[in-house]
C-alpha cells in the first residue's frame, strides 16, 4: 500500500470539468490520483471545507460523520478495488478491546472524511499506477486552487504556524500540546510549515519539521 495526501481540488480541462480532489503520493515517485466528486455533491463538499479552513465544526448534516456513526474513532483510509471494479474506502477503526473494525463507503467519501479528520490515506500500489495514466490524460488545472488556499489559511491559523509566524523558538513553546499536535499533522500541512519557517527564517522549526517529514516518508516506504 502507498501512502497519499491531498495536494488540492481542481477540475479536468475536459468538457465535463468535473470536480476532484486530486491525491499525490508522499514517497517517490510522488504519482497522482484524482477523486471524483459526484455533480449533486459539490457544493457540499465546497462547504466542508470552507468550514474546515475556518476552524470551525463541520456540520454533520453536510458530512457524513463516520465515527459517529460506527462509535469508534477511524484511524485510516484505504482506497481498494472490489471485484466488480469499482474503487471504494475501506475506513479503519480500533474498537474498545483493540479489535480491527473496518466498513466500506464510496471513495469520495471517506477521501472527504480522511482530509477533514487529519487521517492517513492509502493506496493499492495497482490502482496508482492505472490513475496516475487517468491524471496526465485528463489534464487537470486549478489543481491547488481551492485545496491548498484552505491548508495554507488553516495552518498558518495553527498553533505551530502562530508560534513561527510571531518568532516563538521551539524551546519557548508552553503549550504541552504541540509536539503533539506537529506528530498529528498531514504530511501536506508539514510542507507548509516547513516553507513558513523559512520564509519567517525560523531555522529551529524548520529542522524539526523537516526530520519529522523524513520520519513520515520513511514510515511511508515501509507500508
Amino acid at each position: 500500500m502507498c501512502q497519499v495526501t491531498v495536494i488540492g481540488v481542481g477540475h479536468s480541462n475536459n468538457k465535463e470539468r468535473t470536480m476532484a480532489m486530486v491525491l499525490r503520493e508522499i514517497a517517490e515517485p510522488h504519482r497522482h490520483m484524482p477523486v471524483f466528486i459526484p455533480r449533486h455533491r459539490e457544493a457540499t463538499f465546497i462547504s466542508a471545507i470552507k468550514w474546515y479552513a475556518r476552524n470551525e465544526a463541520v456540520d454533520h448534516d453536510v458530512v457524513d460523520d463516520f465515527a459517529m456513526a460506527v462509535g469508534y474513532r477511524i484511524r485510516s483510509v484505504s482506497i481498494h478495488t472490489e471485484r466488480s471494479g469499482a474503487l471504494t474506502a475501506q475506513m479503519m477503526a480500533l474498537g474498545e478491546m483493540g479489535e480491527r473494525v473496518t466498513f466500506t463507503v464510496t471513495m469520495h467519501q471517506g477521501v472527504l472524511h480522511a482530509y477533514l479528520r487529519n487521517l492517513p490515506i492509502y493506496i493499492e500500489e495497482d490502482v496508482l499506477n492505472t490513475a496516475e495514466k487517468q491524471v496526465k490524460y485528463k489534464g487537470y488545472d486549478e489543481v491547488s486552487e481551492l485545496g491548498l488556499d484552505v491548508q495554507k489559511e488553516r495552518v498558518s491559523n495553527s498553533l505551530l504556524g502562530r508560534c513561527i509566524t510571531q518568532g516563538v523558538m521551539p524551546l519557548e513553546v508552553t503549550d504541552p500540546t504541540a509536539e503533539e499536535r506537529l506528530h498529528e499533522s498531514t504530511y501536506e500541512e508539514l510542507e507548509i510549515l516547513h516553507k513558513l519557517s523559512i520564509d519567517k527564517e525560523q531555522y529551529e522549526w524548520a529542522k524539526i519539521i523537516w526530520a519529522e517529514q523524513e520520519a513520515r516518508i520513511k514510515t511511508s516506504g515501509n507500508e
